[in-house]
């Protein structure tokens, strides 16, 4: 089984001139940050994904981009479109 953080980790060993460090320094935000971001958060944003993939880590072990509030909020609102057509006295204004 694919575990995305094992072989990500196995990849900064094997690149020990890219470092979550060097990756901090470069996203301007310390290495506690970009490693929360690599490792526990279930997304990362997208200026920090660009300057890793630019560091050579393959997107296969990077978290997905986190989505915007503004997509959120227009997905929320097509799902509440929707399901006041299946459900006119369910619909909230």
């Amino acid at each position: 089984m694919f575990d995305r953080k094992k072989e990500l980790k196995k990849w900064f060993i094997d690149h020990p001139k890219v470092t979550v460090q060097t990756i901090a320094v470069t996203y301007g935000k310390s290495p506690a940050t970009v490693n929360g971001h690599l490792y526990h958060c279930p997304s990362a944003p997208s200026d920090l994904l660009k300057i890793c993939r630019s560091a050579g880590i393959p997107d296969d072990l990077l978290p997905p981009v986190t989505r915007s509030k503004a997509e959120l909020l227009a997905e929320v609102e097509s799902l509440r479109e929707r399901l006041a057509k299946y459900e006119p006295d369910r619909a909230v204004a």
